[in-house]
């Protein structure tokens, strides 16, 4: 089994959440081009001014903007370094920085603290990361087919097939979702920053599933910490996410898991909206 790499979601014993948010005027509306690396959404992005920088859009990222440690270098903005401990004891140093403002197109959001992180162990194709809360106030739509990634404040217009699922906010702060799996119910997060797989299980309830035989095997995975081991096999059965029927999909699984996790590999052939102040997900095939 090739060695593979997991995605931002282990970002998330990172960063740790913060009052600021990149938000913008209710009135704001762009429409970019976005290119899809393993299933992370990644746009360019003006900071302060300055760019473009490729940014990914990451749902499972808890800061609203982080920055790699090159482009804080290029930015040369006043802050202050600290040292952050993760949930997993590791340490890491964090140059964080106020940025001014971040350019999406043809909009201007006002800017916020930002942390800092060395990207390079994990290989991420990126000079920062926009993270869940950055898009508090406003649609978020992700359309993999057409490439594009829109921000807007209205509701979007009505969509013959279009399907709406409720999320509920976990205390991260950020989006979970009602799944099943062989019919067994699972709560996963949204997390695009998930380039390994479409979705990530827990041990406990893989072991209980019936699984294609010869499917199995172990990859290592980067992450903010470190290297660990994964699982991976294929189900014999289905995974439902509202009106989604994946049959016998691929899954990565661990026993550290405790929730499921749903990837941008998910939604590859469906234009996705997040509305943060409905509480609602709307897919389009």
């Amino acid at each position: 089994m090739s060695k593979g790499r997991v995605g931002l979601f282990w970002l998330v014993c990172l960063f740790v959440g913060r009052a600021a948010t990149g938000t913008a005027d209710h009135g704001i509306e762009t429409d970019v081009p976005m290119e899809s690396h393993r299933g992370l959404p990644i746009i360019d992005v003006f900071v302060n001014g300055l760019g473009p920088f490729r940014f990914g859009v990451d749902t499972g990222a808890m800061d609203p903007i982080v920055l790699s440690e090159s482009l804080v270098d290029s930015l040369g903005s006043a802050g202050a370094d600290t040292t952050v401990t993760g949930s997993d004891g590791h340490l890491f140093r964090d140059r964080g920085r106020l940025v001014g403002s971040v350019g999406i197109g043809d909009a201007t959001f006002p800017g916020s603290p930002a942390r800092s992180h060395d990207f390079g162990p994990m290989a991420l194709p990126v000079d920062g990361i926009l993270g869940f809360p950055f898009f508090r106030d406003h649609l978020l739509t992700l359309d993999y087919p057409a490439g594009r990634l829109r921000i807007n404040s209205a509701a979007p217009p009505a969509v013959d097939g279009a399907a709406i699922l409720p999320f509920e906010t976990h205390p991260t702060g950020l989006a979970t979702l009602e799944m099943t799996v062989d019919g067994e119910p699972l709560t996963a997060l949204l997390d695009t920053g998930n380039m390994a797989a479409a979705f990530y299980l827990p041990g406990s309830l893989v072991s209980r599933l019936e699984r294609v035989a010869g499917s199995g095997g172990s990859r290592q995975a980067r992450t903010a910490g470190g290297e660990i081991s994964l699982e991976e096999t294929r189900l014999a059965g289905e995974i439902h996410l509202g009106p989604m029927v994946f049959e016998r999909p691929v899954v990565v699984f661990g026993e550290t898991f405790s929730l499921g996790n749903v990837g941008g590999l998910a939604f590859a052939d469906c234009a996705v909206s997040i509305d943060q102040a409905r509480g609602h997900l709307r897919i389009v095939r």
